[in-house]
């Protein structure tokens, strides 16, 4: 799949997603783009975006966000996949 990104805007087969805070990583996995936002303009955890990972389709619209699977209102400072035998790849977030 094809994106780009721009500070705070996901570029995607002509769509642009804009986000309240930065864009600092993404992950593609099964046509899903995964989306961690950050505000990095600030260090204190205080002004941090809560569930700032995000789920995207091809088409530009949202799948998910952590909180409707998790339940859990907090700000994640990463994410990545593991596998897990057994199970197949898994989305840890911390």
């Amino acid at each position: 799949m094809k994106y780009s990104v721009e500070t705070k805007e996901v570029i995607l087969r002509n769509c642009k997603i804009t986000f309240d805070y930065e864009v600092v990583k993404v992950e593609e996995y099964e046509n899903i783009l995964i989306i961690l936002t950050k505000n990095t303009i600030s260090g204190d955890v205080q002004k941090q975006p809560f569930n700032n990972i995000i789920a995207i389709d091809e088409n530009a619209n949202v799948v998910w966000r952590i909180s409707e699977l998790t339940n859990v209102d907090i700000f994640y400072s990463g994410f990545y996949f593991n596998n897990i035998d057994g199970v197949g790849k898994v989305l840890e977030a911390r």
